[in-house]
């Protein structure tokens, strides 16, 4: 998941985009008013967005070519599966 908390302060600091603040402000609380179902279909389409503009091309493929490499490793039983408690586990004591 991407962090945007600390470049966002930093702007918000040198007082850049103060409009485009504002506008997501306006958009938020119009959001609030959204059912649950539309709220979801808003986070996927807007976390959608950041997936179809890579931000580095050359980033992106090597992240794609690392994740064709991690599953056929986890095919080929060289590395192993771990439960989604577990892996919750080990993030939330780092």
């Amino acid at each position: 998941m991407f962090d945007f908390s600390p470049n966002i302060h930093i702007l918000k600091q040198l007082n850049i985009g103060v409009k485009m603040n504002i506008a997501v402000e306006k958009i938020y609380n119009k959001a609030l008013n959204l059912n649950p179902i539309e709220k979801a279909e808003l986070i996927d389409k807007l976390f959608d967005s950041f997936i179809k503009k890579p931000f580095n091309k050359k980033i992106e493929e090597e992240w794609k070519q690392e994740l064709v490499k991690r599953k056929t490793a986890f095919d080929n039983g060289e590395i192993p599966a771990d439960s989604l408690k577990n892996v919750f586990e080990r993030l939330s004591k780092r």
